[in-house]
């Protein structure tokens, strides 16, 4: 049977810091600084029955994927990260390596894209299409 398909996307809040000492020009770049970061993931046509009412019970969503992201909370995305943890950096690196720790039936290619929002101002969304590229053009460095 096909059964509808939603998106659906889920916010976590993190607090973490992070510097970008030779890749930034704002003032605050080069020292550490934290940062509320707004990580939203979105999952693309996840199925539902109409009788149970929804793709996956929302705590199972946040005992896997959610979890996960919280376990960034108070840390230095530098020291996390192999490239400076910009918020397009963050968003695809997210995708390519830190969901993919998830239990194994919960694999990071459920997640189709992550959407980082700082600062309340400044939003960028990277898709799991660009997670191979990215993580080749990582290597050669």
């Amino acid at each position: 049977m096909n059964w509808p398909k939603a998106r659906k996307e889920c916010t976590y809040i993190v607090n973490a810091s992070h510097h970008l000492s030779g890749v930034s020009k704002h003032p605050d770049s080069a020292q550490i600084h934290e940062h509320e970061w707004r990580i939203t993931l979105i999952f693309n046509h996840w199925e539902f029955s109409p009788w149970h009412g929804f793709t996956r019970d929302e705590k199972e969503i946040d005992d896997s994927f959610g979890e996960r992201v919280m376990q960034l909370e108070g840390k230095l995305l530098n020291d996390l990260m192999p490239v400076p943890p910009t918020a397009e950096n963050f968003a695809i690196w997210l995708i390519a390596d830190w969901m993919q720790h998830l239990s194994p039936n919960k694999t990071n290619f459920e997640l189709d894209a992550v959407r980082i929002c700082k600062c309340h101002r400044h939003v960028t969304e990277a898709t799991k299409e660009q997670v191979l590229k990215w993580k080749a053009i990582v290597k050669q460095r």
